[in-house]
C-alpha cells in the first residue's frame, strides 16, 4: 500500500511564501508534511511499487515530487507540535528557559519557607499564580500580616492571593524573560520560514501532484475492490 496522502491545502500559506512573509507554525508543520509525504512516496515508488512498466504515466508524477531532508529534520527538532516550540530551537531559547526554570524554583522555594514559617496566616500550603504572578493564598483576617501585593480575592472573600514582597524582584525577571522567550520564538518562526522560500514552487508542484497521486490510488483501490465482487 502507497504511504497515506493526507495534508491542507494552504493557499495562505503559499501566499507568505510568494511575498517571503512569516508563517504560522501550523503552516511550517503542514509544508514541512508534504515534503516528507513526498520522501514517502518516492521512496515508495523506487522500492515497493511493482508495476512500474505497466503504469509508465505515473513516473514523472514521482519523479517531479521534491524532497528535502534537510528541512524535515530542522523543523521536527524545532517544533514538536503545533503549540510548543522545543527547548533547543535554539541556543538562546535554551538559555532563556533554563534561566526561567531557576528562578521559578528559587521562587517555589522561598514561598515554601513563607507558608512553613506563617503557617497560621496561610489559608492553604499552596503555591499558585494569579496574573502570571506566583502567589500565595492568605486568610483574609491576617492579609496585612503577609507584606506583599494582593493579586485575587476568593469567591467567597476568605483568601486572598498575595504576592510577597520577597518574591517580588524575582517575579519581575520571570515576566520579562517570558517576553524574552515570546521575541525569541518570533525569531525562530521566521529561521523557519525563511529555509522554504526559495522552494516555493516545488512546494506548489508538489501539492499537485500529490492530489493527482491521491485519486489515482483512490481510483486504483476502487477498482480492485469492484473486480473482488
Amino acid at each position: 500500500m502507497p504511504p497515506e496522502i493526507e495534508f491542507e491545502n494552504d493557499n495562505y500559506g503559499i501566499k507568505m511564501l510568494e511575498t517571503y512573509g512569516m508563517l504560522s507554525i501550523k503552516s511550517i508543520l503542514n509544508f514541512t508534511k508534504i515534503l516528507e509525504i513526498s520522501h514517502k512516496l518516492k521512496e515508495y515508488f523506487d522500492k515497493d511499487f511493482i508495476d512500474k512498466q505497466e503504469y509508465q504515466i505515473l513516473t514523472p508524477k514521482f519523479s517531479s515530487l521534491y524532497t528535502n531532508l534537510s528541512i524535515i529534520e530542522k523543523v521536527k527538532k524545532s517544533i514538536l507540535d503545533e503549540n510548543i516550540i522545543a527547548d533547543d530551537a535554539s541556543k538562546n531559547l535554551l538559555n532563556i528557559r533554563k534561566r526561567q526554570k531557576n528562578i521559578e524554583q528559587e521562587i517555589k522555594q522561598k514561598l515554601t519557607n513563607i507558608i512553613h514559617f506563617s503557617s497560621k496566616y496561610i489559608q492553604e500550603n499552596l503555591i499558585t499564580i494569579r496574573n502570571d504572578r506566583y502567589v500565595i493564598p492568605v486568610k483574609e483576617e491576617y492579609r496585612t500580616q503577609v507584606k506583599g501585593f494582593i493579586h485575587d480575592i476568593s469567591s467567597s472573600g476568605s483568601t486572598v492571593f498575595i504576592e510577597p514582597i520577597a518574591v517580588f524582584e524575582l517575579n519581575n525577571e520571570i515576566s520579562n524573560l517570558k517576553i524574552e522567550e515570546t521575541i525569541e520564538i518570533e525569531n525562530i518562526i521566521k529561521e523557519l520560514s525563511k529555509i522554504f522560500y526559495p522552494y516555493v514552487e516545488e512546494i506548489k508542484t508538489n501539492i499537485q501532484n500529490l492530489a493527482r497521486l491521491d485519486f489515482i490510488f483512490a481510483k486504483a483501490i476502487y477498482a480492485k475492490k469492484i473486480r473482488s465482487k
